[in-house]
């Protein structure tokens, strides 16, 4: 298996894991690689549990690191999905 074929781990936190109903799921990564595609296939799936997110209302780590959106992906790869952090 090469680095663009298999799978990457999806991590919910915070409100969108509650919305969601789990913490994780693995979904194949997408022919095109980009972290774009592989948040809006998992948009797809949970979207109408998510349809109070929109992208200014929470934030994508891909490995820990908050990053854009055009990001490729490698098998392994693990992105997060979390609210953004608030408070004064």
């Amino acid at each position: 298996m090469s680095s663009t074929e298999g799978l990457v781990k999806v991590l919910f936190f915070g409100a969108i894991r509650e919305a969601v109903g789990v913490g994780e799921v693995a979904v194949e990564i997408p022919a095109d690689r980009s972290l774009r595609t592989a948040v809006a296939m998992v948009m797809q799936e949970y979207g109408v549990k998510l349809t109070q997110y929109h992208r200014e209302s929470y934030v994508v780590a891909l490995n820990k690191q908050i990053c854009k959106n055009d990001a490729l992906l490698e098998a392994n790869d693990e992105i997060a999905i979390f609210p953004p952090v608030t408070g004064g």
